[in-house]
């Protein structure tokens, strides 16, 4: 397993993920991967060519402290339970603590708060 961030040759693995994972149109994906994704800002998991997990995230300010605000963290059904978005999560505080920055997400569900919870998150605001 890899943990890097991805490079724009991914995007077409990246993109089947997100659609597998959310409901966001055609459209929107082609917005998001044109004008909106930075390699910089995106961590993958990988086993050799094959794609198991994503997430980005954007820099933001909450006052004058940096924070990283996640969003779009998927695994491939197939290999949801293994620890992989876990290992992506882990990788994502060592660069972020590097940089001193907090992270912050909003998770769509309760199921996801619980994981959420179980990685350190708390209720923010």
């Amino acid at each position: 397993m890899i943990i890097e961030h991805p490079g724009k040759k991914d995007i077409p693995k990246l993109r089947a993920l997100w659609q597998e994972t959310f409901s966001d149109t055609d459209a929107f994906l082609d917005l998001f991967f044109t004008q909106i994704f930075a390699p910089e800002r995106a961590l993958a998991v990988k086993e050799g060519e094959t794609l198991l997990a994503a997430l980005y995230w954007f820099d933001c300010l909450c006052g004058k402290d940096p924070y990283a605000y996640i969003y779009a963290v998927a695994t491939k059904k197939e290999y949801r339970g293994k620890g992989h978005c876990r290992a992506l999560m882990t990788k994502l505080h060592e660069e972020m603590e590097n940089c001193g920055k907090c992270t912050v997400l909003v998770p769509a569900d309760e199921e996801l708060r619980k994981f959420y919870a179980r990685l350190g998150y708390k209720d923010f605001g």
